[in-house]
């Protein structure tokens, strides 16, 4: 006689859950202005380009105006926000009549880190993440998160060093899971390193 399969061994073990607005067939989309389009992204850049872009990347996926940053500000800004200093960011917010919120979440662990990143997804918030690999830091933007039977395993991330994917929501995974260096970074390119999270925003409509 066959043995009979339980459901819960029939249960998919990992789930990807993605911010809302995104789509990814083809290449990575937003809503504007009632059509899908590709989401903004830079060509090269440094840590602070990568902040105003990661910024712009997160106001449209939430499918508000993306303003650009006046000459100077993202480095000020880069270096501000690492200590939870949002004041300057705020403010240019509200004089662009830009209506989102930005929290600075304290993460002192890889649960805390997956915790409030699922807490943004399944809120309809989107984030944007300050990652330092021991050589240079760079943002990259949150876009969904992968879990194991409910519980945070992964965050999926579109990294604007990293090219592009194709029919996916990310280009790299970051690893949940703490080692003696920071937590494991790989990219679909087959890239690994670790790093260490500095910092986590959370953009929320207003």
């Amino acid at each position: 006689m066959k043995k009979s399969v339980t459901k819960d061994r029939l249960a998919p073990r990992l789930r990807h859950d993605y911010v809302a607005g995104l789509r990814f067939d083809t290449e990575v989309q937003i809503l504007r202005n009632g059509r899908w389009c590709d989401l903004f992204a830079l060509i090269e850049g440094n840590a602070e380009d990568h902040f105003g872009e990661c910024l712009a990347q997160c106001l449209e996926t939430l499918r508000l105006p993306s303003a650009p940053l006046p000459p100077g500000t993202a480095a000020r800004w880069d270096e501000s926000v690492q200590s939870g200093k949002l004041g300057h960011l705020h403010a240019w917010l509200k004089c662009q009549e830009i209506p989102v919120r930005i929290e600075a979440p304290t993460c002192l662990s890889p649960i805390d880190i997956g915790i409030a990143a699922l807490q943004a997804i399944d809120a309809g918030a989107v984030g944007m993440l300050r990652l330092a690999d021991g050589h240079s830091n760079h943002w990259a933007l949150l876009t969904g998160i992968e879990l194991r039977q409910s519980r945070p395993r992964s965050l999926l991330v579109l990294d604007p060093r990293i090219a592009r994917p194709w029919a996916c929501g990310y280009n790299a995974r970051l690893r949940l899971r703490s080692t003696t260096a920071g937590l494991l970074y790989r990219a679909l390119d087959g890239e690994r390193h670790t790093v260490v999270v500095q910092q986590l925003l959370i953009l929320r409509c207003v």
